[in-house]
């Protein structure tokens, strides 16, 4: 055993002892992974790094093996410095210590965190930590249960490109409607939305996109209204370092599907 991995070794067993002299029998298969990485030296500098921060991960891991941080997911949401908690939480995933989560879920709700703090309203903010409770997150879920989520799949998302920071215009009815009244009987129709996709050239082949409608993004209109769908379908081509006084032509074959 080298010299720096004898040393990465003595401060992992010190960092996570939980009082008894011996690694916290919950972290032991953090340790365990942590030695396993080829290169020691590496581990030594991340656990303290140059740039000192006020709580490098050495802090981190000492404050888990005395219990001071809980081993839940939940724990690690709301820790700082956040970039630090965010790597710590993925090794406790990697080794099996923490249930695995998505990387872009976890990303989304530190943002939830996050905007929840800056809305002055509580009344506002209880309706957005309602509609991504609900709404959002599980449809994430489901995407992640499918295959990995993106970081465009995570930016999409309802909350996340479109919810304000103020209560002067929530992005879904503060009320629910009076189900009572005679005109509010009503059904779903999806408003305009846009989507852009780009395909870098040359490019010669063909090409298919598919795009889901957060169930955020649908209004109400009453009965006996009529329902439009419309796809409305634009293909620029960017002259890029072509010269632009010669000319380019092409077709656009198009087919549309779309179901109600």
């Amino acid at each position: 055993m080298s010299r720096a991995r004898c040393t990465f070794a003595d401060q992992l067993a010190e960092l996570l002892d939980d009082g008894t002299g011996r690694i916290r029998p919950e972290l032991v298969p953090l340790a365990k992974h942590l030695l396993a990485m080829n290169n020691s030296k590496s581990g030594l500098s991340w656990l303290r790094p140059s740039h000192r921060p006020a709580r490098p991960p050495a802090v981190l891991l000492q404050e888990l093996g005395r219990g001071e941080i809980e081993l839940t997911y939940e724990a690690f949401q709301a820790l700082q410095p956040w970039r630090a908690a965010a790597h710590l939480r993925e090794l406790l995933m990697a080794c099996g210590v923490l249930p695995v989560v998505d990387k872009q879920i976890c990303t989304f709700e530190r943002w939830v965190i996050v905007h929840l703090a800056s809305v002055a309203d509580p009344e506002h903010a209880q309706l957005v930590r309602r509609f991504v409770t609900w709404e959002v997150l599980p449809r994430l879920r489901a995407r992640a249960d499918r295959k990995p989520l993106t970081p465009a799949i995570r930016r999409d998302s309802p909350t996340a490109s479109r919810a304000p920071t103020t209560a002067d215009s929530p992005p879904w009815p503060r009320e629910p409607p009076d189900w009572n009244a005679p005109t509010t009987t009503c059904h779903g129709n999806s408003p305009t939305s846009y989507v852009n996709h780009n395909l870098k050239g040359p490019f010669e082949d063909n090409w298919q996109f598919i795009d889901d409608i957060e169930v955020g993004a649908i209004v109400y209109k009453p009965c006996d209204e009529d329902r439009n769908f419309n796809i409305n379908t634009e293909l620029r081509a960017a002259v890029g370092t072509s010269d632009p006084k010669k000319t380019t032509s092409f077709g656009l074959p198009t087919r549309t599907q779309a179901s109600e």
